[in-house]
């Protein structure tokens, strides 16, 4: 199971831990069957460890889901033949399909043109977008790494290492499963860029990266500059959120900062309209204290403004949204499951555009369990009271913390237990 950590395109890089705060009941399988919510939003199991792959083999290793504006979830599987050799592919699934026909192969056979064949060692994390499109970052057959996208049935390589980007610096790497995708169909990604006929290796910085649906790549964020504030120098980014909007995408991600007062520090931020945004950062204050970490997954993001974020005050583990430009604190450890239980520890958050945040988290049970609360909940959140919550389709089937996804109309995968 390729879940856990988010691995750069090349060697040398530095690797990114996909949420510092999850963890996973131990004994329990979670990694072997993709869920999404089917009528009434209850999971209905796409594909399983074990089950009979389109086309022939087995499935025995599941990827990281997305899902698309329309319901349907994308996710890479490794497929073992008959002759034992293994092969990882991309595949779509249908929730409201009857059983046994919800999976096919996402791509056409003949899509891929020479000089854009993707090579799938490992899972190539896909992300959806809407009506049928699909992209990933993978090594493509002839050498180089590239940003690929599908859509009507043609696979393209509008990126690779090596092109310049929109201000003129050079694309050396992009890092593998950093990638998310807007339904419009801008992509966001962690990269690493430097200038041409300086010296790459001394003089190349990681960078937010937005990928327009055409057009040249532009740098969002770079590490080693100054913050919107000033104050503080960007670091290490963690993985972006990407949404569509009537006034162009807008891009959420967490960063590790520095400052002459504090050595190591850290933010959220927000990309729109050309500028970012600093929307919460160590320090600021809380219901229940002062922010002392932000998790480095994906923040949630939705086009109607709703954000949440993971992190933690102290040792105090939190998350947190921000409502009215002030911070909210929407789930901390010992609140009631309603199911006779506690909440231990948390994976980072989703959101819907009604502003119901989705929540994988461990119970004092030993269980993971997938948590919601509705938004008029999370609005009037004070500490204490605690927010009132429910639990997604009773106690089953748990889930893998840091795989859940979720789109706008509020459909949701993840990867689980079976």
């Amino acid at each position: 199971m390729v879940a856990i950590l988010l691995t750069a395109a090349s060697a040398g890089a530095v690797t990114l831990t996909l949420n510092d705060l999850e963890s996973a009941s131990s004994g329990t399988d979670l990694t072997s069957t993709i869920w999404a919510s089917g009528y009434g939003g209850a999971p209905e199991k796409i594909a399983t460890v074990g089950g009979v792959a389109p086309g022939g083999g087995t499935f025995t290793d599941m990827g990281v889901p997305s899902i698309s504006p329309e319901g349907i979830v994308i996710f890479g599987a490794e497929v073992t033949s008959t002759d034992g050799n293994a092969r990882w592919e991309i595949f779509r699934g249908d929730p409201t399909a009857p059983l046994g026909q919800r999976v096919v192969r996402a791509m056409e056979k003949n899509a891929a043109s020479p000089g854009c064949v993707p090579n799938l060692k490992l899972d190539p994390y896909p992300v959806a977008g809407a009506n049928g499109a699909i992209a990933f970052i993978a090594p493509e057959a002839g050498g180089s790494d590239a940003l690929f996208r599908y859509a009507v049935g043609e696979l393209a390589c509008p990126t690779r290492t090596g092109d310049r980007t929109a201000s003129g610096h050079i694309l050396k790497m992009m890092h593998f499963g950093s990638a998310a995708m807007a339904p419009s169909g801008e992509i966001a990604f962690i990269g690493r860029i430097y200038d041409r006929g300086g010296d790459a290796q001394r003089n190349s910085h990681l960078a937010m990266m937005l990928a327009p649906a055409h057009g040249p790549i532009r740098e969002v964020a770079m590490a080693d500059s100054r913050g919107p504030t000033g104050a503080r120098n960007l670091r290490d980014f963690g993985r972006p959120a990407v949404v569509s909007t009537r006034r162009g995408p807008i891009v959420a991600f967490t960063a590790t900062t520095s400052s002459r007062s504090r050595a190591r520090g850290y933010g959220l931020y927000v990309f729109r309209s050309g500028k970012i945004v600093e929307v919460l950062t160590s320090g600021d204050q809380t219901p229940v204290g002062r922010v002392s970490f932000l998790s480095n997954g994906r923040p949630a993001l939705s086009g109607n403004g709703s954000i949440a974020v993971c992190g933690a005050s102290g040792d105090r583990r939190a998350i947190f949204s921000i409502r009215y430009g002030h911070p909210v604190v929407v789930i901390t450890p010992g609140q009631a499951t309603g199911a006779g239980s506690q909440i231990v520890t948390f994976g980072d958050p989703v959101v819907s555009a009604t502003g119901r945040i989705m929540i994988g988290i461990t119970d004092d049970d030993d269980r993971n369990l997938l948590y919601a609360l509705a938004p008029e909940s999370v609005m009037r959140i004070s500490i204490p009271p605690a927010p009132e919550g429910e639990l997604v389709s009773g106690l089953g089937p748990q889930i893998f913390a840091g795989t859940l996804v979720i789109n706008e109309a509020g459909a949701f995968a993840y990867i689980g237990g079976k």
